[in-house]
């Protein structure tokens, strides 16, 4: 196997360029079984609203000495009213545009006694601000089990719909 020996960006309709310079890195790891003589090829890669860029996320401010454990079956018990929420949250936007799909990332944290601290998106990539706002709310009513141990943070996450299929590249026209 062996890698392009030159890849390039020639255009991009990205605004963000660290993103074009990415995809072009990528393409340098890209492997070929077997290793062509020489080929050119042209690659299009489309970028959809699910594939927004990930915001950086810190820790919980201070350090966690003795982080908790939760019962993870009191847990998804706990999370139940989050993933009926969550098919309500989306129903409604699903509703008004049947092709909107993405993922929502919620960060708990908990106190040494349970109590949640915070709910917020942590890092999603959902274009419809809607939704999240209505996961973020539901997370937030949610009363959960003690951690034993300490206190903790933990992930939640749903993916809603579908990517869509790529389209092919437009033909240039024959000369």
């Amino acid at each position: 196997m062996r890698p392009p020996s030159s890849a390039r960006l020639r255009k991009t309709a990205l605004s963000n360029k660290k993103t074009a310079e990415c995809l072009v890195e990528r393409v340098h790891k890209l492997e070929f079984f077997p290793p062509p003589r020489r080929v050119d090829v042209e690659l299009s890669i489309q970028i959809w609203p699910g594939d927004a860029p990930l915001p950086s996320v810190e820790p919980p401010a201070g350090e966690i000495e003795a982080p908790g454990v939760l019962d993870v079956a009191r847990l998804e018990t706990a999370l139940e009213p989050l993933r009926s929420a969550a098919k309500t949250c989306y129903s409604s936007a699903f509703d008004k545009d049947p092709k909107l799909w993405g993922r929502v990332e919620l960060r708990f944290d908990l106190d040494p006694k349970g109590r949640l601290t915070r709910a917020a998106e942590n890092e999603s990539r959902f274009p419809e601000r809607g939704v999240v706002r209505c996961l973020v709310d539901a997370a937030r009513a949610l009363e959960l089990a003690a951690a034993k141990g300490g206190a903790l943070s933990f992930i939640w996450a749903v993916r809603f719909g579908q990517a869509p299929s790529p389209t092919p590249p437009a033909l240039p026209p024959e000369e």
